[in-house]
């Protein structure tokens, strides 16, 4: 129940940041359209339920420094005229790191009319807020604002306000979110890290040597679905995994490739020429890909003289659907010269294309 209600919060809050983000770039000049359109002065301020400052002592305040953070807060919420709204966020900025962890928290729990006025005070600090939201991002009490901080470091990077010296620090700590003990902060992080594109596969490549970033059931790794996210330039590097003497490894690079699915079919067809622990690697990721210009080198290496290749061109023969390859695979299954591994995939490969690859069924010729 507590992971149901957890998800619902975090679709709400990630949908809201979103649409505040957009709804910012357009704000302040959909305010003066309308205002010169009706010749009128904007509404009244609405008085709002905590005291804050009027403008006139905000004024004030700003000069002498003594706003504190709560009417800062309070004041980018309230409908004044754009020019005060404006110094409200403004004054938020000038504020700095110290109210950041605020500003984090109404997205969670400010109102929707905050919500603009708050993302462009975040963005508006730029890299002097980027430390703090790393340290509430690693170890703030709630989730949510946790996760708010990892978002806004992302919205901080698409506004290009994220240097080359700041960002593998930026990159280092999401990467070791995709460890932490909240499953959604895992997912999270696995999915925005991507928005760093290249310059986050080499950590990403690195911590697939780390067990904590793994599922537990051992099938998949946040930080490759995290390589996933990012998609072609992933594929160099995971076609180079597939040779690794870790297994599992090998395996996420099989599957990571597989899902990554068109944009790494040269790579792939490529690696068939390679080592054999490649050669494997780059079959199991095609076995998923229905790739009709993959199938004539697989069935040429039926014929390797490394067993394991040639149960691996067996397998992923069949999981195509390959009816080319029956005639080959038929012979290997019933050849006692055949290695009786190879012979019994061989044969496994021949009843699943027999029985899949009738008419309509798709399967290649």
């Amino acid at each position: 129940m507590q992971t149901t209600i957890y998800n619902s919060r975090f679709r709400k809050t990630a949908m809201m940041v979103a649409c505040a983000a957009a709804f910012v770039c357009c704000k302040s000049k959909v305010d003066g359209i309308a205002h010169a359109d009706s010749g009128k002065a904007p509404a009244a301020a609405t008085k709002p339920s905590a005291p804050v400052a009027e403008p006139d002592e905000f004024n004030t305040s700003i000069i002498n420094g003594t706003a504190n953070n709560a009417t800062l807060l309070e004041g980018l919420n309230v409908p004044w005229r754009q020019s005060e709204n404006d110094m409200y966020v403004q004054a938020v900025i000038a504020r700095g790191p110290s109210i950041v962890r605020p500003l984090l928290a109404a997205i969670v729990h400010g109102t929707y009319k905050q919500l603009p006025n708050v993302i462009t005070a975040l963005n508006g600090m730029g890299e002097a807020a980027v430390p703090t939201m790393i340290k509430v991002m690693k170890s703030d009490k709630e989730l949510l604002v946790r996760v708010n901080a990892l978002s806004s470091l992302c919205n901080l990077k698409r506004a290009g306000k994220i240097g080359p010296e700041t960002e593998p620090a930026v990159i280092a700590a999401m990467v070791a979110m995709l460890s932490d003990e909240e499953v959604d902060m895992r997912r999270h992080a696995s999915q925005n890290i991507a928005k760093f594109g290249a310059a986050a596969i080499g950590p990403l490549i690195a911590a697939l040597d780390d067990p904590r970033t793994r599922y537990e059931d051992g099938v998949e790794s946040y930080a490759a679905d995290a390589l996933i996210f990012i998609g072609q330039p992933s594929v160099a590097p995971l076609i180079a995994m597939t040779k690794d003497p870790d297994e599992d490894k090998r395996v996420y690079a099989a599957r990571s490739l597989s899902r990554i699915g068109e944009p790494a079919l040269p790579e792939l067809r490529e690696g068939l020429k390679g080592a054999p622990l490649m050669q494997m690697g780059c079959m199991m990721a095609l076995g998923y890909i229905d790739d009709a210009k993959s199938i004539n080198p697989i069935i040429r290496l039926l014929h390797s003289r490394t067993t394991e290749v040639s149960a691996t061109a067996a397998l992923n023969l069949g999981r195509l659907h390959a009816r080319k390859a029956l005639p080959e695979l038929k012979r290997m299954a019933h050849d006692k010269n055949v290695d009786p591994f190879v012979q019994n995939i061989a044969s496994e490969a021949v009843s699943k294309i027999q029985s899949e690859s009738g008419p309509g069924s798709g399967g290649h010729q």
